[in-house]
């Protein structure tokens, strides 16, 4: 069960990584083919539902990217890190036709 978790989460973590990639890339092009300069500034006559989808590509390229990175290292964290060794107390009870009692290890 370990092993499926760990190449689950890191396969979707290799897609948030992809996902935010692709979604910055549009955001930037957005951002040069409105006429934006490197400091920020945008030309005066930008309409606010360009800057807005604009600003709206950079968050879903931040959160991609963050919520892959979480993923891909709880995956492989997973993967790499051995489960670890119980040692667990227990006690059984039996019954017989004669005799009852308990058996345990501890």
């Amino acid at each position: 069960m370990r092993p499926i978790l760990g190449w689950s989460a890191l396969g979707l973590g290799a897609g948030g990584i992809a996902a935010g990639a692709v979604t910055g890339l549009m955001a930037t092009d957005q951002f040069n083919a409105a006429g934006c300069d490197g400091s920020g500034q945008c030309p005066a006559g930008t309409s606010s539902d360009t800057l807005g989808g604009i600003n709206s590509l950079r968050t879903a390229s931040t959160v991609a990217f963050v919520v892959g990175g979480v993923l891909a290292a709880g995956g492989i964290t997973l993967l790499l890190l051995p489960p670890k060794k119980s040692n667990v107390a227990y006690v059984t009870p039996y019954v017989g036709t004669t005799t009852l009692g308990l058996t345990g290890k501890f």
